[in-house]
C-alpha cells in the first residue's frame, strides 16, 4: 500500500466510527487492528483456517450444508494457491 496518512482529531474519528455500520463497529472493536502482519500468506491461511471452521461447523448440521461449505473451502485453497504463487 501506498499514500499519504494523517491523524484525524478526536472528534472526527469518534463520528467516523460511529458513522460505520453497527457489524463493522464491532469488528473493528474486536479486531487486531494496526497490528504488524508477517505476509500476505499468513493472512490468507487465516482466512483458510475460518473457512475450515465453517466446515466442521456445518458437518453437524446437515450434509448439504456441509457439502456446500467444502465446496467454498476447495474453492478458497485453490484462489490461495493462485495468490501465493504469483
Amino acid at each position: 500500500m501506498e499514500g499519504s496518512v494523517e491523524k484525524l482529531s478526536e472528534e472526527e474519528a469518534v463520528n467516523y466510527f460511529q458513522s460505520r455500520p453497527r457489524l463493522s463497529q464491532f469488528s473493528a472493536a474486536v479486531s487486531n487492528q494496526s497490528s504488524i502482519i508477517a505476509s500476505r500468506e499468513v493472512v490468507l491461511l487465516g482466512h483458510l483456517y475460518v473457512v475450515l471452521g465453517g466446515l466442521m461447523f456445518s458437518l453437524v448440521f446437515s450434509t448439504y450444508l456441509f457439502i456446500f461449505s467444502l465446496y467454498l473451502f476447495l474453492v478458497a485453497v485453490v484462489v490461495v494457491v493462485v495468490m501465493v504463487s504469483e
